[in-house]
């Protein structure tokens, strides 16, 4: 399924929910964009995220326990966010495969991500015009949940707040994370 336009919701009492039950997610990155006041809900076998993604929606109850999150992205297999994403509140990524990150920002109050792999910007290369950097910022709580976590160069893990963390659980681990 192709985005090629704007989704759009001014109604915090109308939730989206965009899904392919039998292929790609694609949110068209020149065209594309979705800007939700409600919950939204971003369902695929795979998922690729070019587009602008903004959300305002708040339940007053999420968090990153309880499964309520506003914005939840899920792909059966992988899922690749190169396009921006904001979200007043909180975010889940899930994907039974790998969760790429590059040439976007990602913010939110909390975040939480599920994978098999979950890997931020590209993979230094010979060529330096070829590197795509990611910046995920939150301003709470980061908790990142990994067979395999790749943090490249270029890439920024951010929380932001008072008493905020960032929580990464990986079996194995590509590149360096400096606290």
């Amino acid at each position: 399924m192709l985005i090629d336009g704007a989704v759009l919701t001014q109604q915090s009492t109308v939730p989206v929910l965009i899904e392919s039950e039998l292929g790609l997610l694609n949110l068209n990155r020149s065209s594309g964009r979705i800007d939700a006041a409600g919950a939204l809900t971003l369902r695929g076998v795979d998922v690729l995220l070019d587009g602008p993604i903004n959300s305002s929606f708040d339940n007053g109850a999420a968090d990153l326990g309880t499964g309520n999150q506003e914005v939840r992205v899920i792909a059966q297999r992988d899922a690749l966010l190169r396009g921006n994403l904001a979200a007043a509140k909180d975010i889940l990524i899930k994907a039974g495969g790998t969760a790429e990150f590059y040439d976007n920002v990602l913010s939110a109050s909390t975040l939480k991500i599920e994978a098999a792999a979950a890997f931020f910007g590209s993979p230094v290369s010979a060529a330096s015009s070829s590197q795509k950097g990611s910046r995920i910022e939150v301003v709470d709580n980061l908790r990142l949940d990994v067979g395999t976590l790749g943090v490249h160069a270029g890439a920024l893990l951010v929380s932001k707040g008072i008493n905020s963390d960032i929580t990464m659980n990986a079996a194995n681990e590509i590149g360096r994370a400096h606290v």
